[in-house]
């Protein structure tokens, strides 16, 4: 009885094994066809690649608001909207910002204030895509959400720290971190609203990402 026991166990074990190495065969198999995938996309180079691109919510539409108004024009091409959420990047944000990014790009991307419990799935996209994009020649950075003060949208300073955190923690090598927020909490910060910043905040915004990027 004691030998039918191993048997079994034996079996269980084995089946074990079977289930965990066809599980680890579908993994490698979906990996491959992802690799695939960005290999394809990435031999879509645009007909003429844009040097800068900011991607954004409107934040990122104040900033270059503030930048035309006081510097007269922007370094960057913004693909940006007020309001905008992780669904905006997938469906409009990224397919607009494809058409420009190839070799010698320098993304920034600079989203979550309207969404700040979906870190999980901007690191999927913006994953994929910096890889697609990293692939063509281009160089992507994450800029943190930056601070904020007492509104009425439900976004708080511990939100956006654990946002910053969570995404920060699941993006590929190829993407670099901008910790605009520390360096804002630093230098000081005008805002308009609980949200939104004043032009000269906004400028110094600008003149650290393009310091960061080295385009100045």
């Amino acid at each position: 009885e004691a030998a039918a026991y191993a048997t079994q166990d034996q079996i269980t074990a084995i089946q074990a094994q079977a289930a965990t190495a066809a599980q680890q065969a579908a993994a490698a198999q979906a990996q491959a066809a992802q690799q695939a995938q960005i290999a394809a996309a990435a031999a879509n180079q645009p007909a003429v690649a844009a040097g800068i691109v900011f991607i954004g919510d409107s934040r990122m539409v104040t900033l270059k608001d503030a930048v035309e108004r006081n510097l007269g024009s922007c370094a960057a091409a913004v693909v940006a909207k007020n309001g905008s959420r992780h669904e905006w990047l997938h469906d409009t944000g990224i397919p607009q910002a494809d058409k420009i990014i190839g070799k010698g790009s320098r993304v920034i991307i600079n989203m979550g204030v309207n969404d700040l419990s979906d870190a999980d799935k901007y690191a999927k996209d913006v994953n994929y895509w910096a890889a697609v994009w990293s692939a063509r020649g281009a160089q992507i950075y994450y800029a943190s959400v930056n601070p904020v003060w007492a509104n009425s949208y439900g976004m708080t300073e511990e939100r956006v720290k654990l946002f910053n955190d969570r995404l920060k923690g699941q993006l590929i090598p190829q993407i670099i971190w901008l910790d605009s927020h520390d360096y804002l909490m630093g230098v000081g910060v005008h805002a308009s609203d609980g949200v939104h910043y004043k032009d000269d905040t906004n400028l110094v915004l600008y003149q650290y990402y393009l310091s960061m990027i080295g385009a100045i």
